[in-house]
């Protein structure tokens, strides 16, 4: 429960605060492109360019490191290791909002927007009432949330491993 409790409370806080350049610790300082359109995030200056990509229909994003240091990509489900400069990965997303971070520079996050945000429904749920279509005004605060969120999900993701880490320094395991 206390569990839960602390995810819960990352999350909100994670979605109130938007960080910029200087707020960013380890991470961005570079200012990146906050949002954008197309099919590649660049990874430079610790940065996720943009950090907000709105995908094309196919969901295919492709992801380059133009860093002189190694990152990594750590999203729900999916883990990258070792991205050394100048290499691709390559992923493909389905409908929705996938947040992601590189977990070696606290505050390098990023999102990815396919579609509307939304997931797609389970088969036998019907919507109650359809939405119409998003405006620019809404874009932004989905952009803003879903940066918010992956903000969170990074201070969660920074926190656990500090918590193991000094498990294992306690415990005497390397």
């Amino acid at each position: 429960m206390r569990r839960l409790i602390a995810v819960a409370f990352v999350l909100a806080v994670g979605t109130l605060f938007v960080p910029t350049p200087a707020h960013a610790g380890g991470g961005c300082h570079g200012g990146g492109a906050p949002s954008g359109t197309g099919d590649t995030v660049v990874l430079s200056m610790n940065c996720m360019t943009p950090r907000v990509l709105r995908a094309g229909a196919d969901g295919v994003v492709t992801f380059l490191n133009k860093d002189d240091v190694e990152h990594n990509l750590s999203g729900d489900g999916w883990f990258v290791d070792e991205l050394t400069t100048g290499e691709t990965y390559e992923r493909t997303f389905v409908a929705g909002t996938h947040v992601y971070s590189c977990t070696l520079h606290p505050g390098m996050v990023g999102a990815v927007i396919v579609g509307d945000g939304v997931a797609a429904p389970v088969a036998d749920v019907t919507p109650v009432q359809k939405v119409a279509a998003a405006s620019p005004v809404a874009d932004e605060t989905s952009d803003r949330l879903a940066l918010g969120l992956a903000v969170g999900i990074a201070i969660g993701c920074v926190a656990t491993l500090a918590t193991r880490r000094l498990r294992r320094a306690g415990s005497g395991t390397p």
